[in-house]
This record gives structure tokens, C-alpha cells and sequence, in this order.
């Protein structure tokens, strides 16, 4: 018999295991050790944290279900450690790297706008050079007033990456902790 307890993960409830717990704990330290000291750590570890609990709900959405070691020990795998090394030991069975493939999704991108991120947006999304899409976004506004809707409607509809998860997923990069923390310094 396990005692099971609540936590907060990433501002979510879970129900977990002492043991599960205790590993995630261990897996947080060690992360937040090999990040260092930056001015951002704060920044770092909450948007890894939000990933585990967004990996978590993926995993056990069910209310009732308990996080347990093995749930712990695949996400921390596949998030791995900032330098890039394996999240457990050496030569362990947990050290393989879940190669899922990265999600690829549509957002402004805050970084690079000039008005509402929309450009910049389709620019990171497509891979494309940002002028070029600037250059196509004017033609289009001058051509008639389709481009001048099709902006307006992207600018209202399309989310803002404001996380490092979404700016990833705007890129088509694997949410790791290498690209979390690539982009929680942008």
C-alpha cells in the first residue's frame, strides 16, 4: 500500500505516490542546479514545470489517476537536463529518449512583430525570411481589401506565443529543456 498525496505541479493538482513525488523533487533539483545561477532560473524552472504538468495531463487526464514513478521518470526523460545529458544515471533503462514528434502550431509571435505579430508568426511557422512575408503581406494589402481582412482575422483568431512550450511548438522544436530554456531567454 502507497500513500498517495496532492501537489502542485506547474499551478495544476496531481494526485501522486510518495515515491513518484520524492523522484520529481530530486529531478527538479538537479535540473535547477545544472541551469546555474542566471537572473531568469525563476523563469526557467516555472516554464519547465508547466511542461511536466501539460506532459502529466497527457499521460493521467483522468481526475482520479495517480502519478507514479514511471510517469515521472518518461517525462523527465523526455524533457532530459538543460546541458543536454540523459535526466537519470548512465547506463540506465530510462535514459532513451522519447522521440515524439514535435507538435506545430500557428501563433504571433511577440518577438519579432512590428504590429501584431502576424508576419513575424507565418515567418517563424513557415521558415521563411520575415521580409518576404512583410513584402507579400503589403502587396496583398494594396491588391484589395482581401489582404487587409486576412490580416485583421489573423491578428484576432491567432494566439500569441507568450510561452517558451508555444514559441517551441511556433518553431516545430520538441519542447526540451534546452529549447524551454532557448526561448525563455528571448
Amino acid at each position: 500500500m502507497k500513500k498517495v498525496i496532492t501537489v502542485s505541479v506547474g499551478g495544476k493538482s496531481f494526485h501522486m505516490n510518495e515515491e513518484a513525488c520524492a523522484l520529481l523533487e530530486a529531478y527538479l533539483a538537479a535540473f535547477r542546479e545544472k541551469v546555474g545561477q542566471d537572473t531568469q532560473v525563476e523563469d526557467v524552472m516555472n516554464a519547465i514545470e508547466e511542461r511536466i504538468a501539460e506532459l502529466f495531463n497527457e499521460s493521467a487526464p483522468s481526475l482520479n489517476s495517480v502519478v507514479d514513478c514511471n510517469l515521472v521518470r518518461r517525462v523527465a526523460t523526455q524533457l532530459g537536463m538543460p546541458d543536454g545529458t540523459a535526466a537519470f544515471g548512465e547506463g540506465a533503462v530510462d535514459n532513451r529518449m522519447v522521440e515524439l514528434p514535435p507538435v506545430h502550431r500557428y501563433y504571433r509571435d511577440p518577438d519579432g512583430k512590428k504590429l501584431g505579430g502576424v508576419c513575424s508568426g507565418i515567418s517563424e511557422y513557415l521558415g521563411i525570411d520575415i521580409l518576404l512575408v512583410r513584402i507579400l503581406s503589403v502587396i496583398l494589402f494594396f491588391a484589395g481589401t482581401f489582404g487587409f481582412w486576412l490580416y485583421i482575422a489573423l491578428w484576432i483568431l491567432a494566439p500569441v506565443a507568450e510561452t517558451p512550450t508555444q514559441k517551441c511548438e511556433l518553431r516545430g522544436l520538441r519542447p526540451t529543456a534546452d529549447n524551454i530554456r532557448r526561448f525563455s531567454n528571448i
